[in-house]
C-alpha cells in the first residue's frame, strides 16, 4: 500500500468554500481505492456531478479556475511514482475524452472535451529550473511532476500546450551539455518525458505545413536557429541525438554527470542506466509515431503532402518533376524549402489580390529546364527561375502585366493561353511551388 498523502496541507484560513469542496472531492476519490484506475473513475464522476450543480456559466467558469489551481497544487506534492499521480492524469483524460457540458445551460456551454481554462493556467504558472539559478532539489521535483502531468494529457487530437515541448526538448537535444550537471540532467529528463508521452502529437504537429506561426517559430528556436526548421528534419535531429546517447553509457554519464542518483528522500533520481532506459523508450515512441504516420494517420486519412514518394493514392497529384522522389529528398540540401515556407508563400499570394509572385516559375519552366536560355537565367543566381521574364517580345510582356493588374494571370508560353480565374490559380499555388523545388534541384540551384 502506498503512503497516504495529506492534502490538508493545501488548506489555509483564507480557503473559500468552493475550494474546500473541490479539495475534499479530490481527497476522497484518491483515497477511495488502492487501484488507481478505480480512484480515477470516481474522481472523474464526482467532478462531473459537482460542476453540474453550478447555477450559471459564470459560476462554473469560476469553479473551473479554482479547480485547476487546486489540482495543480495537488500535482506539486504527489510524487510521480505514487499511484495518485497516474490516477489524477487518468481522471482528467476521462473528463476530456468523454466530453460533455460542464454545466447544462442555454447559450454557449463549457465542454469538458476542451478542458476549459487549463491551457491558460498551465502557461501562466509554467516554470523551468533549467533557466533559473540556484533552484532547489524540491523545485526540480515539482517541475518534473508538472511536466509528467502536462505531457500525458496530450494526444494528436488535443495539443493546446504542445509549445511547451518545443521549449524543453531543444535545450537537451540541440545544445551542448551544460557544465552544470543538474541542469543537463533536467534537460534530458524533460526531453525524454515529452517524447515518450507526446511523440505522436509532436510528429503530427511537425509534419503540418502550418505547424507554427512566425511568432511561435521565433520563440522556440534552439541554438541551431533557422538551420533546423520545425519540421521532419528537426525530428530526425532529435532522434539522432538520442540514438547517439543510447549507444554508449559514457555518453549519458557525460550529460547527467553526478546529479543522477542524488536528490531528496522522496525522489528516485535516475541513474545513468535508468536514463538509458528512458532514452530507449523515447526512441521507441518516436519510431512508433513515424510508423503510424508513414501511410495512414490515426484518423484514416492518407498523407496530404505536396511531394510524396512511392505510389500516389487514387486521385492524388504528384508535383511535376518529383515523381518517385521522397519528401525528405526534395527538402534536403543546404537551402531547405520547408513545408511551412511553401504554405507561407500560399498565404502571401492570397493577400496580393491576383498579383503573382515575380519570383515564381511557371510550370512550363520545368519542361524547358534543358533549354539554354532557361539554364542561363538559373545560373545567374535567380532565386526561383523568374520564368515570367523569359518573354520573346515587348508585346507579350505588356500582355502579362495587364493580366496581373486585372487580377488574373495569362502565361505567355505554350499551353498557358487560356485565362485562369483567381480562385483556381490560388488552389494550384502549393503544387506549383513544390514543382519549383524539383526544378531548382534539377538546375543545380541547391
Amino acid at each position: 500500500m502506498s503512503a497516504k498523502i495529506d492534502l490538508g496541507v493545501l488548506k489555509d484560513p483564507e480557503t473559500i468554500q468552493c475550494e474546500a469542496d473541490i479539495l475534499n472531492i479530490i481527497d476522497e476519490a484518491l483515497n477511495s481505492s488502492d487501484d488507481s484506475a478505480t480512484a480515477a473513475a470516481k474522481l472523474a464522476d464526482d467532478l462531473r456531478k459537482f460542476f453540474a450543480s453550478a447555477n450559471s456559466e459564470d459560476s462554473a467558469d469560476t469553479m473551473l479556475w479554482n479547480f485547476w489551481m487546486l489540482l495543480l497544487d495537488v500535482v506539486r506534492i504527489v510524487p510521480i511514482e505514487h499511484p495518485w499521480h497516474n490516477a489524477i492524469i487518468a481522471a482528467i483524460n476521462d473528463l476530456r475524452k468523454k466530453g460533455g457540458h460542464v454545466v447544462e445551460l442555454e447559450g454557449r456551454a463549457l465542454n469538458w472535451a476542451e478542458l476549459p481554462n487549463l491551457r491558460m493556467y498551465i502557461f501562466d504558472k509554467w516554470f523551468s529550473p533549467i533557466s533559473e539559478d540556484g533552484c532547489t532539489p524540491e523545485e526540480i521535483e515539482i517541475w518534473k511532476r508538472w511536466t509528467s502531468f502536462a505531457s500525458q494529457l496530450l494526444d494528436d487530437e488535443f495539443m493546446p500546450w504542445i509549445l511547451v515541448a518545443y521549449w524543453e526538448i531543444p535545450a537537451a537535444l540541440e545544445t551542448p551539455p551544460s557544465q552544470d550537471a543538474t541542469i543537463s540532467e533536467c534537460r534530458l529528463w524533460a526531453a525524454t518525458e515529452w517524447l515518450t508521452h507526446c511523440a505522436q502529437p509532436l510528429y503530427k504537429d511537425m509534419r503540418a505545413a502550418d505547424a507554427l506561426n512566425e511568432q511561435s517559430k521565433e520563440s522556440v528556436s534552439g541554438t541551431t536557429g533557422d538551420d533546423i526548421p520545425l519540421e521532419i528534419r528537426r525530428w530526425e535531429v532529435w532522434r539522432s541525438k538520442l540514438a547517439e546517447l543510447a549507444s554508449k553509457e559514457s555518453q549519458v554519464e557525460a550529460v547527467v554527470g553526478d546529479s543522477a542518483g542524488e536528490g531528496g528522500d522522496d525522489a528516485e533520481q535516475p541513474t545513468p542506466n535508468a536514463y538509458l532506459s528512458r532514452i530507449q523508450r523515447a526512441i521507441a515512441a518516436m519510431d512508433a509515431a513515424s510508423n503510424i504516420a508513414s501511410g495512414t494517420d490515426s484518423t484514416g486519412e492518407v498523407q496530404d503532402a505536396a511531394v510524396r514518394g512511392g505510389d500516389a493514392a487514387a486521385g492524388d497529384e504528384v508535383a511535376p518533376g518529383c515523381e518517385g522522389a521522397s519528401r525528405s529528398e526534395v527538402l534536403s540540401g543546404d537551402s531547405i524549402v520547408s513545408a511551412w515556407e511553401i504554405e507561407k508563400g500560399s498565404e502571401e499570394e492570397k493577400g496580393k489580390e491576383g498579383k503573382k509572385d515575380d519570383h515564381r516559375e511557371d510550370a512550363t519552366a520545368a519542361e524547358k529546364a534543358a533549354e539554354p536560355e532557361d539554364a542561363d537565367l538559373m545560373g545567374q543566381g535567380s532565386e526561383t527561375g523568374r520564368a515570367d521574364e523569359i518573354e520573346k517580345t515587348d508585346e507579350k510582356k505588356n500582355a502579362v502585366e495587364m493580366e496581373k493588374t486585372d487580377g488574373t494571370t495569362k502565361a505567355g508560353e505554350e499551353g498557358y493561353g487560356d485565362e485562369r480565374g483567381k480562385d483556381d490559380e490560388e488552389g494550384d499555388i502549393e503544387m506549383e511551388r513544390a514543382s519549383e523545388v524539383c526544378y531548382m534541384r534539377t538546375a543545380g540551384t541547391f
